[in-house]
């Protein structure tokens, strides 16, 4: 994640871990006046998944609920 940030210009303090179950997650959230990106690497430690999350403009409450609706596909992501 840190070499993605880098890559991105983002600021790599902005790095988060959780887990969900068996997952774990890393992710790294940025927003600027008129871009929101968000990205999640999720693993099982066998398996993995990478998301992202990208919006254009300022409609913010609409990003939010995409943003809220993503981060709750993202928590029910399991492997097997």
């Amino acid at each position: 994640m840190t070499e993605f940030c880098r890559n991105n210009f983002i600021d790599v303090e902005r790095i988060f871990t959780t887990e969900f179950g068996d997952v774990m997650c890393v992710g790294v959230s940025s927003q600027t006046t008129d871009q929101t990106f968000s990205a999640w690497y999720l693993s099982d430690g066998s398996d993995f998944a990478f998301v992202t999350y990208l919006a254009q403009g300022d409609e913010y409450d609409l990003i939010d609920e995409e943003l809220g609706e993503a981060r709750e596909i993202i928590s029910s992501i399991s492997f097997g």
